[in-house]
């Protein structure tokens, strides 16, 4: 992709905002590989012996990565679990490094509870993710399809939910039961498209992208504008710029579609909650624009345009949620 639009494998990215430097990103394949545990134990410069793999869901190992990131000031709020603590620490010396793609290989099994155990490295996963520019751009793995280790792994997450954390998940005995029944051997990944097309277009805030309607962007022919070298090939390219998906995809995805958060493994519909949530944040957003347009003497109208539609979506959002406690309290009563 990078490649068709740009003619070559490197383009320059405003990482920190348009005031600031762009940093020049690499796409020149093959990319980097490099291996979870034994990558931080070498950023930590093997000070400190890392734990077997095997031993990782030990209290040993526990109290060793806890005091890794107390040592070095890194960051953890409770639960303090080991998953939560090597992530912190891959935060801390693994993703500042990586700039250009860099395939993050071989995660822990107790940070994977889906991914299915490695052929060779006991406790490590068949898993990888791909960052760019400091942030994780895909996320992909082998399906585990043994009922018995997954029930091992859902039994561990279970334990962590218990202690607080809000993002380990629960025992799925329907998931355990249809593995019962069989999965042939599976995998898969998926992206982060949104953070893509920042990249892409070099943009900072992903409401940038679709401010008034949140919808999708992608048409095969059509090269969007990174800076003024790039030019717009079709008339058809300016409605995708406005937010068109029908034109750039032949389909509009629906608000109920969407998903939360741009962290593809963490798909989830929105809720009404978070729907008004947002809202409220593009409304202050556009008051904040408003006030600044008008200090600076500039033509107000199209600003005033989006905040009044933003208004009413919002208003709208409220009366469906008012709609749905009283359904919900209804069906209480009944």
């Amino acid at each position: 992709v990078v490649k068709y639009l740009f003619g070559t494998y490197k383009i320059k990215y405003h990482v920190h905002g348009l005031d600031h430097e762009p940093l020049e990103i690499d796409f020149t394949p093959p990319y980097k590989r490099i291996s979870l545990l034994s990558t931080l134990e070498e950023a930590l410069g093997k000070e400190d012996k890392f734990p077997l793999t095997s031993e990782l869901i030990t209290e040993e190992a526990n109290k060793f990565f806890d005091n890794l990131c107390k040592k070095h000031h890194v960051e953890c709020t409770h639960p303090r679990t080991t998953d939560r603590l090597i992530d912190k620490l891959v935060g801390h010396f693994i993703e500042p490094h990586c700039l250009n793609p860099t395939f993050l290989c071989d995660h822990p099994q107790i940070m994977s509870p889906l991914a299915k155990y490695h052929r060779s490295i006991p406790s490590l996963t068949e898993r990888f993710e791909l960052f760019v520019c400091y942030k994780e751009l895909c996320n992909s793995y082998t399906e585990l399809n043994d009922p018995i280790v997954q029930r091992e792994m859902f039994e561990l997450q279970a334990k962590n939910k218990l202690v607080g954390d809000e993002e380990a998940q629960i025992i799925d005995e329907n998931y355990c039961k249809a593995l019962e029944y069989g999965l042939p051997p599976t995998g898969g990944w998926g992206i982060g498209i949104y953070r893509l097309t920042m990249i892409l277009t070099n943009s900072n805030n992903i409401k940038y992208l679709n401010l008034n309607e949140r919808k999708v962007f992608f048409y095969d022919s059509a090269k969007m504008p990174f800076d003024d070298s790039i030019r717009i090939p079709t008339d058809d390219s300016v409605k995708i710029l406005n937010g068109d998906s029908s034109v750039a995809t032949g389909y509009y995805v629906p608000e109920d579609d969407l998903w939360f958060g741009m962290d593809i493994t963490a798909w989830k519909p929105l809720t009404i909650d978070d729907k008004i949530k947002e809202k409220n944040t593009i409304i202050h957003g556009l008051k904040s624009k408003l006030k600044e347009a008008r200090s600076k003497g500039k033509s107000v109208s199209s600003v005033q345009v989006d905040l009044a539609n933003e208004k009413k979506e919002l208003e709208n959002l409220l009366e469906r949620k008012e709609k749905d406690r009283l359904k919900n309290k209804e069906n209480n009563v009944r």
